[in-house]
């Protein structure tokens, strides 16, 4: 029995309702996408493929390089665009019953526990970890410059702020994220229709609820929940 544990609810769709067959893209689109994201920046792509592809164009922000490359590539690679592709029956997953646990703090014990992670990321080394990256000349825009925190401990490194203020700012950034992401799931018809149990803790991680819930959990996987 398979048990499948994170966050992402992106991830979690594709894996139930199937995910687009995107056709294979070459190196060469691959790169040319880049190199015209390089060239010309994330808000003059937006432009350039809003007028060949304006359906996926909507759905995606002029400041998000990752994704408008992507897109851009695609659509030179494969003649179409992504919004084309997205919108193809895909193959959903068959022959498993899916069960679902929603674990969902209250704000305020979830707001103290992404501080204190925070903490803890600092006292073990994220400013020398951030501090390598920076070395290294990365592109600001891959996903691991913009990981939770590293664009904030960068600014630190830069001058720009002082660490007390890198620390708010990444706190903040990553109680915003999870907002987000409570809202994508109370949203989401795959989990409306799911069997799901949701939990609702109310204390923090070092705490007799925290017993019950680990026995609830055993009960749910094994067939009894």
């Amino acid at each position: 029995m398979p048990i499948l544990c994170g966050g992402t609810g992106m991830y979690l769709a594709a894996l139930v309702r199937g995910i687009a067959a995107v056709p294979p893209v070459s190196e060469a689109a691959r790169a040319g996408a880049r190199g015209l994201l390089a060239q010309m920046g994330p808000v003059a792509l937006h432009e350039r493929l809003m007028a060949v592809d304006p359906e996926t164009a909507a759905r995606l922000k002029p400041g998000d390089s990752q994704r408008l490359a992507r897109a851009w590539e695609v659509f030179v690679g494969t003649g179409r665009g992504l919004a084309y592709w997205q919108s193809q029956p895909a193959e959903p997953l068959a022959g498993w019953r899916v069960r679902m646990v929603l674990l969902d703090p209250l704000r305020e014990v979830l707001r103290g526990a992404i501080a204190r992670r925070f903490d803890g990321m600092l006292a073990s080394g994220a400013v020398e970890e951030v501090r390598g990256l920076l070395a290294q000349n990365l592109d600001p825009a891959l996903p691991l410059m913009r990981a939770h925190g590293v664009p904030e401990i960068a600014a630190y490194l830069r001058g720009e702020i002082e660490l007390a203020e890198a620390a708010r700012r990444a706190v903040l950034a990553t109680q915003q994220y999870t907002k987000r992401q409570g809202t994508w799931f109370r949203h989401q018809k795959l989990v409306a229709e799911a069997d799901l149990h949701i939990i609702q803790t109310a204390n923090g991680p070092d705490t007799q609820e925290m017993t019950s819930l680990m026995a609830y959990l055993d009960n749910f996987i094994n067939g009894g929940g």
